[in-house]
Formats: structure tokens, sequence, C-alpha cells
């Protein structure tokens, strides 16, 4: 935990020091996505764009490199970026298992924030080993839409003090205007998985 921070500490001096300004940071965790454990030493990178790929080694590289970081030995990991940056591309990577890129990662509202308030997209990360079975891989694919399926049970049917409820329709209705797709995707996990 020590040298995690100490990397840290290490990452948003460097970022400070060349950009004149205080980073903004995105925490996250890096999983394995079949066993579902952190995994330590998992490089996370953060490039300006996605526009030019290079596979140089085992980790892809896309042109300007803003930050990078390494996780601590459950996962997590805290990644500072310049806030002039305002969308980047995060690359993740480790030993034995496929990388994964993340195209767009939107800037948060606020600076700082060593505690890593904003996540990274696709939070938990997961990478999945190079030697996953195919039933491993739909077993991991299985358990993905079945936590979307108990979060959607969850936001419909969430009563509070006073019976005050989550307001699901009203934001499923705005999800519906902004990202079509996704709206779809909340109506098919609204249904009873088959067989049950």
């Amino acid at each position: 935990m020590g040298r995690w921070l100490g990397s840290l500490g290490l990452a948003l001096v460097t970022v400070a020091t060349l950009t004149g300004q205080e980073p903004r940071i995105y925490g996250g965790i890096v999983i394995d996505g079949i066993t579902g454990g952190g995994l330590a030493a998992s490089l996370v990178t953060a490039y300006k764009d996605a526009a030019t790929r290079t596979d140089k080694g085992p980790c892809p590289e896309f042109g300007t490199r803003e930050s990078a970081t390494t996780a601590s030995p459950g996962g997590q990991f805290l990644l500072p970026v310049p806030p002039a940056v305002t969308t980047f591309a995060a690359v993740y990577c480790r030993a034995g298992f496929f990388p994964r890129v993340e195209p767009v990662n939107p800037q948060p509202a606020t600076a700082g924030g060593a505690g890593g308030g904003t996540r990274v997209a696709g939070d938990p990360v997961d990478l999945v080993p190079l030697t996953a079975t195919p039933e491993q891989v739909r077993a991991a694919l299985e358990r993905h839409v079945e936590r979307l399926r108990a979060s959607v049970r969850y936001y419909e049917s969430s009563a509070g003090p006073e019976n005050q409820r989550v307001p699901w329709e009203a934001a499923l209705s705005e999800l519906r205007r902004a990202d079509p797709d996704a709206a779809q995707m909340i109506d098919l996990a609204r249904k009873p998985r088959p067989g049950r």
C-alpha cells in the first residue's frame, strides 16, 4: 500500500510540475474478468485520444501519453490527468491478460480530489486472461447481465421513507432521449431471465 501511495504521489507531482495545474483524479479498480479478484500491478495509462493506435508490445499505445499509474495489490488505482485534457483514452494492461481500451473518459467538473471521486469509464475494469475458456467467458458475461438485472430491479422497486421512490420513470425517459440504445438494454434487463 505504501509503495502504491508513493507512486500516486509521484504521478501527482509530475502532472502538477509539467502542467503547472492541479491534476484531476480518476479512480477505479482493475479486476480479473473471470474470478472477479483485483489485479495488482496492472498498468493504467491515459492518452489524449485513441485516434492513432500502435501495437509495439503487450499494451496498445495512442500518441500523446498524459499519465500512467500502477494498480495496488487489490487492483485499485488513482490516475491523475492534466486539467487541460477534456477527454482521454484509458488503456489497461497486465501480463497474461488481454489489454483493454476505453476510448472516452470525460473530465470531471472539478480539479483535484486525491480520493478518486470520478470513476473511469467501465469501472470496475475487467481484464480477461489469455487462457480463458469459452465457458469461463460465458459465465462472466452472464454475471454482468445478472448484475444489470439486479440493479434495474433495485432502481425500479426501491422505496424510502414515506414511500419516497427513486425517480425511475423520469430517469428512464431522459435516458431514452439521450441514449436510446442504453434505454433498450434497460428494457431488456427488465424482462425476466429465460427459464425463471
